[in-house]
Order: structure tokens, then sequence, then C-alpha cells
């Protein structure tokens, strides 16, 4: 305690005792934080003093009452109106301590709801409330999509038919109608190739039908009638000719029909080809199904697994999901059942923290989203902070050019 008390010493000589003055219980606290440590001995005894004094100003009961003279009195009002700016200076010292432990309760307040799980400390009651309906309709979704994928992982390894199986069969379905279009592009083109190989056929017997008919005539015109060897020739020649014309008649049907046929060869084989894929790929699309058909059962074992895994992958998402959901929900749950059970004071200094984190967020939003604000990691040009150069110092030489 002696370090807190002011101490003087009445006089130099051995034997004599020190006064002891406590300044410690008579200068308040303000005095102390606004005055700090005292210098020196008398410093500090003129702490104590003045101290004292004030004890013995004002309305107090234990004031020191006397008749002075005019000057004693002025001073006397002087110190009293000095004790009314004290008392105001301790008032607001006290109303800002008061702010400032408001502030700091506020503030650890903030801190304990921004370590809450999930941030769920942070929410007010309405977003609370509506957060606490997502996650409840996000873990029913969760669940019944776990249910699903478990349901379709069990039917697939059950009786298949999953989209890796059915992508399979599609594709056995096309390959399967390329090759038939492949097949009938083919088989009309050799129909078309017969029919036309049947006309030059039909056209040359024609031809030779012709000569042999012709040949009769001209034999003719050359026979006399009147040697016998000559009328027996034209009677023989005559009988052939009948003939000759019924074969080039019957030719000439013969080559109109197989025309009228080359022409629907011709029609259905240009329909063929159009409807098959290009000649070109005729030989991968055979090679292709030709594979397909052959190992149709290890392909469709393989779908079958990997519709199974998809399956199994897709029940573990879901899971995840929901945990992380469930977890969440049941955080939200013990934040409502920790805010019921708070007492009104801290549920006001919660609620207080709340307001002012959301109106801080409020401000930064309108900030970022202000087409004056600068971009991320640059600074506007008007705010951007200068290099700061102090002014030379007369005397100093600032190079030629510069000095005034």
């Amino acid at each position: 305690m002696i370090s807190h008390r002011a101490t003087w010493r009445l006089g130099t000589r051995s034997g004599e005792d020190p006064l002891y003055l406590p300044r410690e219980p008579l200068e308040s606290d303000a005095d102390r934080a606004r005055l700090g440590e005292p210098e020196g001995h008398e410093v500090e005894l003129q702490r104590a003093v003045a101290a004292y004094a004030a004890t013995l100003r004002g309305d107090r009961a234990d004031r020191l009452i006397t008749a002075e003279l005019e000057p004693i009195a002025g001073q006397h009002a002087e110190h009293a109106r000095d004790g009314e700016g004290l008392r105001r200076a301790r008032q607001e010292l006290a109303d800002a301590e008061r702010e400032a432990t408001a502030a700091l309760r506020r503030a650890s307040v903030l801190l304990a709801l921004t370590r809450s799980p999930y941030g769920v400390g942070l929410l007010t009651d309405g977003q609370l409330a509506a957060r606490q309906h997502t996650l409840s309709e996000r873990v029913t979704a969760a669940a019944a999509a776990v249910h699903a994928a478990e349901q379709d992982m069990r039917h697939y390894v059950q009786d298949g038919g999953g989209p890796a199986e059915q992508a399979l069969k599609q594709q056995q379905a096309r390959l399967s109608e390329q090759a038939r279009q492949v097949q009938a592009a083919e088989q009309a083109a050799r129909w078309l190739q017969q029919a036309r190989q049947d006309v030059a056929g039909g056209r040359e017997q024609i031809r030779r039908l012709g000569q042999r008919e012709s040949r009769p005539h001209r034999e003719l015109d050359g026979l006399g009638r009147l040697r016998p060897s000559h009328r027996a020739r034209r009677r023989e020649l005559e009988t052939a000719l009948p003939r000759l014309r019924e074969d080039l008649a019957a030719a000439r049907d013969r080559l109109a029909l197989v025309l009228r046929q080359s022409l629907a060869s011709e029609a259905a084989a240009e329909q063929t080809a159009a409807l098959a894929p290009p000649v070109t790929a005729w030989p991968l699309v055979r090679r292709r199904h030709h594979d397909l058909e052959r190992d149709w059962e290890s392909a469709r074992r393989g779908a079958w697994a990997r519709d199974v895994d998809a399956a199994a992958q897709r029940a573990d998402r879901a899971r995840r999901v929901h945990q992380v959901a469930q977890a969440e929900l049941v955080a939200v749950h013990d934040e409502r059942r920790r805010r019921a059970d708070l007492p009104p004071d801290r549920r006001e200094i919660e609620h207080a923290a709340r307001t002012e984190n959301a109106q801080r967020q409020g401000e930064a939003a309108a900030r970022s989203d202000s087409p004056d604000s600068p971009a991320p990691g640059r600074q506007s040009e008007r705010v951007r902070p200068q290099p700061c150069r102090p002014a030379p110092s007369r005397g100093v030489d600032r190079g030629p050019g510069l000095s005034r």
C-alpha cells in the first residue's frame, strides 16, 4: 500500500517521522487513469492534497464550513466549478465504460455464435425456421433417393434392365437394322445387276433373230421361180420365216418384261441404298454387328455390372447428402432449443449481435455490388494511397534545377 500513498518528509533532521497521506482511497479511478503514475514525491503529495480537498467541496455532509474572505471564497467557487466538470467527466467515462463493456459482450457473443455448427447461431429466428423447413425437405428427398437407388441396385442384380443394358440392347437393335438395310441394299443391287444382264441378253437375242430373219428375205430375193431347186428352197424358206417371226416377237415381249423388271429393280435399289448407311461403311457395320452378336452374353454381363456399380455410387452420394442434411437439421433443432432456454438478457444480447452482424454483411454486400466499387484485389484510383514523400528541409541540396 506504500506505493499508492503520498509520502512527504517534514524535515531532514534525523529522528523526524514522515507524513503518510493516503492517495488511493481519496483519488478516483478516473483521475488515476487520466493522470497516471506520479513522477515524484512532490507531484504525488499535490495529487493527494487535491483529492482530499475534493472531499471538502460540494454538498457533502462532512464538508469544511468556513467564513473566509472574498479571494478565498472565489477560489472555492472555482474549485466547485472544477468539481462539476470532474463529475461530468466521471459520468462520461462511466458511460463510455458501459458502452465498451456492452460492445465487448456483443463481440464475445458474436464470436461464440460464429463458431456454432453450420453457422446456425448467426441466423435470425425467421431464417432459422426457413432453414429448418428447407433441411426437412432435403432430408426427405435424400432418404427417398437412397431408397430408390438401393431398390434399383437390387433390381439390377436380380433382373437387369438397367440403363447400360438398355443402351446395349438399343445398340444391338440399331446394328441389326443397319445390317438388314445393308443386306437389302446388296440384294437389290444384285437384282438390278441381274436385270441389266437380262436386258443385255434379250437385246442380243433380238439382234441375232433379226439377222436370221433378214437372211431368208435376201435369199428369197435372189431365188428364181423356174428351177425346181429354187422352188423347193423358196418353199423351205417361206416355211421357216413364220417361225423366225414368232421367235423374234417372243424375244421382244421378253425384253419388254425384263425392261419393266429392270426399272423396278433400279427403283428398289435406289430406295434401299438411301435407307442404308453409306456404301463405304458397310464393312464396318457388318463387322460390328458380327462382333456384338458373337460376344453378346459377355457384353450383357458387363452392362449389368456397370448398372449395379452406378446404382451403388448413386446410393452412396444420396447417403452422404442425407447425412449432411440430417446433421445440419439436428444443429438447427439444438439451436432452437438453446434459444428457448436462454435468459432474457442473454437473448437480447444475442439478438443485438445478430442484428449488428446482418447490418455489416448488408453494407459489405452493397459495397461489393456498387458499380463504383473496385474489382477484388484492386484499388480505385481515388482511394489508392500515394507514397508519402517528406518535404526537403531547408539548406538541403536537391540537385540542379530543383533548388529555389
